[in-house]
Formats: structure tokens, C-alpha cells, sequence
């Protein structure tokens, strides 16, 4: 993790996906660091989490700790493949159902929650579920995460 630790107004972190791996949770498949060179979008670090062997229904959650209390946007950086999966994602209460199909590996668009709670003393929950996937896709339901921004 890289924080930036100021007046509270400018409060920013930058959390690696691979960095995650160790503590995600997952009810199917696994999660590892993917290294991710040599193409034409750039991922932090050169790694992402890479969540494998997932089937619709199956969850991947990550807990996010230290992050300073307060209304924080969350933004995901993920990335999309021809075999990625279709995910809901939800930040506390807030839900979005996407597609990380795509037809060459790239970094998806920013995915920003704006107005999230952080409440003192505790975790930031994100969990993704695999909700299908794209009819176009190749076999596989896998997931990809570069980095989370909280500002």
C-alpha cells in the first residue's frame, strides 16, 4: 500500500491489487499475483490480483484496513480479457453489475463509488461475485484488479 497522509481533506491511498492477495476470500477458485507485461495498457506495479476458477455465485472479498474515516471515493482499476467474467460489485451499500469482457487484455475504465462511508475502526469491504458472463467470452469466469485509489 502507498499512502499520502495529510490534512484529512486530502487524505489518499493507493492499494495494489497483488497486494491483496494473501488476505482475500473467496467461496471458488483462488486468487494469485498475475504479472501483466509487454502490452499495451500499463499496470501499476506490473502485477494485478487475478482471481481464477470462479463460477456464477462464487464471491471474492477484500477487506481494506487503515483507510481514514469519512465520505472516501473508491475507485477500481481492473482489467478485461476475452475469458473475464461478468461481476456485480459492491462497496458498503453501493452495487455495480459490469462487464470485463473484452476482446484484447486492457485496463477497464476507472470504476469510481463516490460517497462511501468509512466508519472508524472498521475494514472497507469490496466483494465481487461472478454474475456470468459476456456471450461472446471465451471458457473461463476470471477476474482482474490493478489497484484501488481511496480519496
Amino acid at each position: 500500500m502507498r499512502a499520502r497522509l495529510g490534512l484529512e481533506s486530502s487524505f489518499s491511498l493507493e492499494i495494489e491489487g497483488e497486494s491483496l492477495v494473501g488476505t482475500s476470500q473467496v467461496t471458488g477458485g483462488r486468487t494469485s499475483a498475475q504479472q501483466l507485461v509487454g502490452l499495451p495498457d500499463t499496470w501499476s506495479g506490473d502485477y494485478q490480483l487475478w482471481w481464477t476458477g470462479a463460477a456464477p455465485g462464487n464471491t471474492c472479498k477484500l477487506l481494506l484496513y487503515d483507510i481514514s474515516p469519512g465520505a472516501r471515493t473508491i475507485t477500481l482499476h481492473m482489467t478485461q480479457a476475452r475469458d473475464y467474467a461478468t461481476c456485480r460489485i459492491s462497496v458498503r451499500n453501493l452495487f455495480k453489475e459490469l462487464d470485463f469482457y473484452s476482446r484484447s487484455v486492457q485496463l477497464s475504465d476507472p470504476i469510481e463509488f463516490a460517497n462511501v462511508t468509512v466508519d472508524p475502526g472498521v475494514p472497507l469491504e469490496i466483494t465481487f461475485q461472478v454474475i456470468g458472463k459476456n456471450p461472446e467470452a471465451d471458457p473461463g469466469y476470471f477476474v482482474g484488479l490493478d489497484r484501488i485509489e481511496v480519496k
